[in-house]
């Protein structure tokens, strides 16, 4: 386990990691975790200011301007993100705590925000490897599959 001294000397860390990353030509894929590194891993890999898309499955918009007096807390990294322009476009999924505050952010950077309450009856959700390109999460599957996510926004 790493062990900074506080939260900006993390973050510097996480950002120049994701942007050697970038730069040495790899890929980055970032499960789970505490949402805060959001914002410095994004940061990270859009040095180049590269169009870019998030896509967000959560019950939570993490768009709070600041909590706690924090304005880099797990409850904030797409405000920052969307402030600096980092992402052309986010869009949220699953939302289910959206506060009056959150949807003022969420109007103001632009962010489409589908909320779990629009959703009538029964759901049934999947995300399959093969929506992206094998050069981007999956090197092993050596197909190309036309139409794909991926493929599309390269063409």
């Amino acid at each position: 386990m790493l062990d900074w001294p506080d939260q900006a000397s993390a973050f510097d860390c996480i950002e120049q990691r994701a942007a050697a990353i970038r730069r040495d030509g790899h890929k980055l894929l970032s499960l789970g975790g505490d949402h805060s590194v959001t914002y410095p891993l994004i940061r990270g890999l859009q040095s180049d200011r590269e169009p870019l898309t998030i896509l967000h499955f959560d019950a939570h918009p993490d768009l709070y301007d600041e909590l706690l007096g924090n304005r880099h807390s797990h409850a904030c990294p797409f405000a920052r993100i969307m402030e600096e322009q980092l992402a052309d476009r986010l869009i949220q999924v699953g939302i289910r705590t959206l506060n009056d505050h959150q949807r003022q952010q969420a109007e103001r950077f632009g962010v489409e925000v589908h909320e779990m309450r629009h959703w009538q009856g029964s759901q049934h959700w999947t995300l399959k490897g093969r929506c992206t390109s094998p050069s981007t999460l999956m090197p092993w599957i050596r197909h190309l599959l036309p139409g794909s996510p991926i493929m599309n926004l390269a063409g």
